[in-house]
């Protein structure tokens, strides 16, 4: 019986929280992050100690960055800090957590 459970707990962990098995790396925290900011495409660079900087692109949202923290089980909270005039308007935080979509997504 606790086999069962210790499997259903890794395959629940692998399925919704990925990052915490996998780790998080730049396009899953990118994916992750375009999907909640509309829907954009995103690039992430780590400048350390779980702080990345992502710069959107596509659309209305091309040059807006956020200053991204990962925290644990891969979610993650952001801060704009550049909003370039042609911009739309764009949350100035935003958070997540990186799903099984973001791992394997664009």
């Amino acid at each position: 019986m606790g086999i069962v459970a210790a499997l259903l707990l890794f395959v629940g962990v692998a399925v919704f929280r990925p990052a915490g098995l996998f780790g998080v790396d730049s396009k899953a925290l990118a994916n992750s992050l375009g999907g909640e900011v509309h829907h954009a495409q995103a690039k992430c660079v780590g400048i350390g100690s779980g702080r990345w900087r992502c710069a959107l692109s596509g659309g209305n949202v091309n040059g807006v960055e956020y200053l991204v923290t990962t925290h644990r089980f891969g979610c993650w909270s952001g801060s704009r800090v550049a909003l370039p005039r042609s911009a739309n308007p764009v949350e100035r935080s935003v958070s997540g957590c990186i799903g099984l979509a973001d791992m394997f997504g664009h």
